[in-house]
């Protein structure tokens, strides 16, 4: 082995290193007890791409007896859903990783290749919709006219697309405060009722794309 190979064997065990590193902190943050730090940074990333300002303190999460409010910001009550693809678990997703990390010889094999597909923001609507109406049968009209949903979408592999939103109407029969999404990419606010916060209903029907405020 010359120098060169010894010096590349070094990077390659730095970089698995690295790796497994940030796959255990991944198991961790996607564990049962850091839920409401999830939650709230689903919260602090919407805002922010909202241009909302906030300080440290400013987002705090519920308790169990404040359901269905998971997170507050000022009087605002939020609930956070995430929309995953379907039997997907990330926790379970970073903990293989990691045991292939940790048997890993080469940094290639800690390297992946796919095939991106679009999002559409049709598809986004109608996932979205189809967990509006799941959580209609669980909570009392009173409850959802002063909570704000957010859907975080991760889907594994897409990228989502802008485009024309389609009629909203069908966001507005719910009962709920407001109805957002945040992406990867920004957000949107699909729905909010007159006395929803003056920031999401400044950004009603549009989409905001991250970095844009």
């Amino acid at each position: 082995m010359n120098e060169m190979d010894e010096m590349n064997g070094m990077d390659e065990k730095i970089f698995i290193q690295d790796r497994i590193e940030a796959l255990e902190e991944s198991v961790e943050y996607f564990s049962n007890p850091k839920k409401p730090e999830r939650e709230r940074w689903d919260v602090e990333t919407f805002l922010a791409t909202l241009g909302v300002t906030f300080n440290d303190g400013d987002i705090r999460s519920a308790t169990p007896e404040q359901e269905p409010a998971d997170v507050f910001f000022g009087g605002a009550a939020f609930q956070c859903k995430e929309i995953l693809d379907p039997g997907r678990h990330r926790q379970r997703e970073y903990a293989q990783q990691l045991a292939n990390a940790r048997v890993a010889v080469r940094a290639d094999e800690l390297l992946s290749s796919f095939i991106p597909k679009d999002l559409m923001l049709a598809e986004v609507c109608y996932l979205v919709l189809e967990q509006v109406k799941k959580l209609d049968t669980k909570y009392a009209s009173a409850d959802q006219s002063k909570t704000n949903l957010l859907f975080y979408v991760n889907l594994t592999n897409r990228f989502f697309t802008p485009g024309q939103l389609p009629e909203l109407a069908q966001f507005t029969t719910h009962g709920w405060c407001s109805i957002s999404v945040l992406l990867n990419s920004g957000a949107i606010v699909l729905h909010t009722a007159p006395d929803a916060p003056n920031y999401l209903v400044h950004n009603s029907g549009l989409f905001i794309p991250s970095g844009s405020s």
